[in-house]
């Protein structure tokens, strides 16, 4: 706790020196360059002057975390590309050579080409289809929120759900896991799914496009209902139908914002880490180029200069996307009204078709929950489907030794129960070749002349006429059905031993200050590049637009250096949380700038003019006008920044580090996904951990971050 309290100790006091760097600065500037109480050439000359200065102290802290965590990594990382595994020396060629001849690298580029075919394509396709659906519909705001709350889950709490969805247990046993129970109940046999190679991928890939689809859903919903209803009467009027309406009229419309939606998504797909290392880790032919890089970088003594390279490979992947970004950086896509929804003649289908979608985005999520609930011996044994009725499981116990026997009526008798007074046993036996050779209420006669009982309500009697010996109880096999029993104990196990509690305070330290700090930074420089006229404002704004596609692993190998070295200057740790928060500032920048910048471009142009006339600065517009009109805006970045470093794997694990301390809970997910991977009652209730304060986050301002995400992909510059 004092860590947490530290952490927003420092937030506070990184507002206060940013708040106070601004007013200092902008205050210093008028004061050297006056034009209040001046007239004529005197005053023109200063407030030119102050004009030219003061949009550069906006941008200036942005300016500088940009430089020092993305620029400077990507021209570092192309460097160190061309040296050999410690950084040090050149080698040319040799690393890129290495690439073309490694069976592993050319199957990870294979795999990466087959997500980025597959996943923008599909998450756009179904978020197309369900926001042209839900339009259409009464109930179709609660359908989205539904839809679009996979975005608000973390890619390994995602990963931990699929999993639990494609568990495999041997032909005959009873199947836990969604997708086999469905394969034997149509006559296929269960299959081991995220060990087929090949096909594999396919699986992991469906875990992105559940939570992307949502995304993409919301955008393309803001675009569809910005098309002019006239439009669409004119087609109705020649005699188009549904289909011929929606594709050739709506779709060709929006195709401006399907194409952002797309990028926007194999972006992240060029991106994917977290899903692979907790699914498979790249075995079974599943690598992707992240994972390979990240493996390079940190794993079997860590080698720089190949992991360099294959960060390089990520960017130049990435490179005409930037490319088409920087270009449609300031064109207008068009409006966002709210056009009234158009009615189907079938009603009922449209609803049936968004009620089954619905239920295909929202099962996963609803059978966590209900497993991290569940009895852990009725989890291990049925699947979550199966939790209100009875289930029935096979066991063994052992009764208690010969010391516990008592005499009763010249007989020596041990006694006891197998259920603890739930449930009922059907059938059990002595021998593991014949479990349940007796019916219950029957007698089994056991070596020395003893006599096993075993009744219904699981009380046993084993009795003999001698006294009976022996260290080590009889054992006992039955068949046991249980009436369905829900329980909070998987959560107190979870919290009291598997170091969640931990976890979960290293998350809220790094997420609270990761979050805040960048608001203020990005908010200014948002300004001067919406209202502050400066030499160089359209080439600053298209690089920030640039660096929002930059793959963070081009900044990874340079900064762990940077903090190495600063770390050996200083004689200080080299991963710290000061160190994370920095990282999480300098990353989430781009968006936070690009976001907040077309919100602010979007205000009304009059109350501006107005306040100057009054003879107020730029900066006194920004505090008093233009901070408190953006709320929305900076409260869905804070969502949307929030949601990112509370879910983060990869940047913990680079700058905070691995040891048992340290770990956040995402990182303390996945090893228990490694360490625990049997034990199905720790991963789902720490799973549902994990994911419990985004999603009470994202219910709660989920309306803040649609307009974020709706000034960010559908307005435009």
């Amino acid at each position: 706790m004092e860590q947490l309290i530290a952490a927003i100790l420092t937030m506070v006091a990184g507002v206060l020196v940013c708040a106070a760097y601004f007013w200092s600065s902008n205050l210093l500037l008028d004061w050297i360059f006056p034009s209040k109480g001046k007239f004529g050439a005197a005053a023109s000359r200063n407030l030119r002057f102050a004009n030219m200065v003061r949009p550069w102290l906006f941008l200036a802290p942005a300016l500088l975390a940009l430089a020092i965590y993305l620029v400077y990594p990507v021209i570092k990382s192309v460097l160190l590309s061309f040296n050999d595994r410690g950084g040090q020396d050149f080698v040319g060629l040799r690393n890129y050579l290495w690439m073309i001849n490694d069976g592993e690298f050319r199957q990870s580029i294979f795999n990466n080409f087959l997500w980025l075919l597959v996943v923008p394509a599909l998450s756009t396709f179904f978020g197309l289809i369900i926001a042209a659906l839900t339009d259409r519909i009464w109930w179709g705001n609660i359908a989205k929120t539904l839809i679009f709350m996979p975005m608000a889950i973390s890619f390994v709490g995602a990963a931990v759900i699929w999993k639990f969805i494609y568990d495999y247990r041997a032909a005959g046993s009873d199947q836990i896991g969604l997708l086999n129970a469905l394969v034997v109940a149509l006559g296929g046999e269960p299959q081991a799914w995220i060990t087929l190679p090949f096909w594999n991928n396919f699986f992991l890939m469906v875990i992105l496009i559940w939570i992307q689809t949502g995304f993409a859903m919301v955008i393309l919903s803001a675009a569809l209902r910005g098309i002019p209803e006239e439009t669409i009467e004119a087609a109705v009027i020649d005699g188009a139908n549904g289909w011929q309406i929606f594709f050739k009229i709506m779709v060709p419309q929006i195709w401006g914002t399907i194409a952002v939606v797309w990028t926007t998504i194999t972006i992240l797909v060029l991106k994917v880490f977290d899903i692979v290392l907790a699914m498979t880790n790249g075995q079974w032919q599943s690598q992707v180029l992240a994972n390979l890089m990240f493996d390079w970088m940190f794993r079997g003594g860590g080698d720089f200069g190949r992991g360099a390279a294959i960060a390089v490979v990520i960017m130049i992947l990435v490179v005409p996307i930037m490319i088409w970004n920087i270009r449609n950086a300031t064109r207008e896509t068009g409006g966002t009204e709210m056009n009234p929804s158009r009615r189907s003649p079938l009603t009922w289908a449209v609803h049936l078709s968004v009620l089954l979608l619905v239920l295909l985005w929202t099962l996963p999520t609803a059978g966590l929950l209900i497993s991290s609930l569940r009895d852990k011996d009725q989890l291990a044994v049925s699947g979550w489907w199966t939790a209100l009725s009875s289930s029935s499981r096979n066991a063994v116990a052992r009764a208690p030794s010969a010391e516990s026997q008592v005499e009763r009526d010249g007989k020596f008798v041990i006694s006891g129960n197998l259920l603890d007074g739930r449930g009922e046993v059907s059938a059990f036996g002595f021998s593991s070749r014949e479990p349940t050779k007796f019916e219950a209420g029957e007698t089994a006669e056991l070596n020395d002349g003893e006599r096993l009982t075993v009744q219904a309500d699981g009380s046993f009697e084993i009795v003999s006429d001698q006294r009976m010996e022996g260290s080590r109880g009889q054992r006992i096999f039955y068949t046991a059905t249980t009436p369905p029993r829900f329980t909070l104990e998987n959560y107190a196990e979870v919290l009291s031993a598997a170091g969640i509690g931990r976890s979960f305070l290293n998350s809220l330290t790094v997420a609270i200050p990761s979050t805040v700090i960048p608001i203020l930074i990005a908010a200014f420089a948002a300004y001067a590049l919406a209202w502050m006229p400066f030499p160089g404002r359209a080439i600053l704004l298209a690089a920030v637009v640039g660096l929002l596609v930059v793959p963070l692993q081009m900044s990874l190998i340079p900064l762990l250096q940077l903090y190495n070295g600063v770390s050996a200057f200083f004689g200080v740790p080299a991963k710290t949380y000061m160190g994370i928060w920095l990282a999480h500032t300098g990353f989430g920048l781009p968006l936070a700038i690009y976001l907040l910048r077309n919100y602010m471009a979007g205000l009304p142009r009059e109350i501006m003019e107005s306040a100057r006339v009054d003879g107020a600065s730029d900066f006194e517009i920004f505090v008093k006008i233009i901070l408190p009109l953006s709320f929305p805006a900076l409260a869905s970045f804070a969502i949307f920044q929030f949601l990112w470093t509370w879910n983060d794997l990869l940047v913990a694990l680079v700058f905070l580090g691995a040891g048992n301390d340290e770990l956040v809970l995402t990182g303390r997910l996945v090893n228990l996904l490694g360490s625990r991977g049997g034990n199905w009652e720790i991963l789902t209730a720490s799973a549902f951990i994990t994911i419990v304060v985004p999603l009470i986050v994202f219910l709660a301002l989920q309306r803040y971050l649609v307009r974020g995400l709706l000034a960010g992909s559908v307005k435009g510059g």
